[in-house]
């Protein structure tokens, strides 16, 4: 018998499932915003969509009561005021998107690892994270 050891395996080599700004996604980790993930200690990923902010809503409808109330009593400054405020509030109500987040789950918890508002580059990431995922098996 001979004392001849076998040759170590060579790694994998590193395959990328996603690069776009400032995010890439390969079969050994996800790196964005300078932040690096490791895929091997990712079980699982998920997208989680919070709603947007309801402030604009709220200032939309005060300004829809103060308005009404100027006008039922004549008030010249608070016709002013109640449409600015609700102009302002339907403007910023608009303007407001919710943001996606891809959650990552590992042994030690979850971490929001990617936020956006951009739903689809969230989808795209979620779904090059799942490939990567598949690939290490």
């Amino acid at each position: 018998m001979s004392d001849v050891m076998p040759p170590p395996l060579a790694p994998l080599a590193e395959r990328t499932f996603f690069s776009e700004g400032n995010t890439l996604v390969t079969n050994a980790r996800l790196v964005s915003n300078g932040q690096t993930y490791a895929i091997a200690g990712v079980t699982s990923v998920k997208a989680v969509v919070e709603p947007a902010k309801s402030t604009g809503v709220g200032w939309a409808i005060l300004g829809a009561l103060v308005l009404l109330i100027a006008l039922l009593n004549g008030w010249g400054v608070g016709i002013i005021l109640g449409a600015l405020s609700l102009v302002l509030g339907i403007l910023v109500a608009r303007s407001q998107k919710p943001t996606h987040h891809l959650v990552l789950h590992s042994s030690s918890g979850e971490v929001r690892a990617i936020s956006s508002q951009d739903g689809a580059v969230v989808s795209r990431i979620l779904a090059a994270v799942n490939n990567a995922i598949i690939s290490r098996s």
